[in-house]
């Protein structure tokens, strides 16, 4: 979160972010808005994409995954759930994943 992405952030937000925060770490909705929006504002800076993510996007998907207990989606599920999707839909989902597993990672141990 600390860089950023360059690519995927509302997927990163959609399947990762929003319940690792929500139901993994238990932040109330506006401690995760914010680290949200940190990682939105990092991804510009770093990597010049700053495309605006509305709040009320970020609001809703937040609440989504609370009120469902969603936890962040896994190379496996995705490749379970979506067997239709087109193979470059599906491999930037994978993609997505797999830096956010390094992120996750890494804010575990730090």
């Amino acid at each position: 979160m600390e860089r950023g992405l360059p690519d995927g952030r509302k997927r990163f937000i959609l399947y990762v972010l929003s319940a690792y925060l929500g139901n993994v770490k238990r932040l109330d909705e506006d401690e995760a808005l914010q680290a949200v929006l940190e990682f939105l504002d990092n991804s510009c800076r770093n990597y010049g994409k700053c495309e605006k993510v509305y709040e009320s996007f970020i609001r809703g998907d937040l609440q989504r995954v609370r009120s469902k207990g969603l936890r962040p989606t896994t190379l496996e599920k995705t490749k379970r759930e979506r067997p239709g999707a087109s193979l470059s839909y599906r491999a930037r989902i994978v993609v997505t994943i797999r830096v956010a597993q390094r992120m996750l990672h890494y804010m575990k141990t730090t």
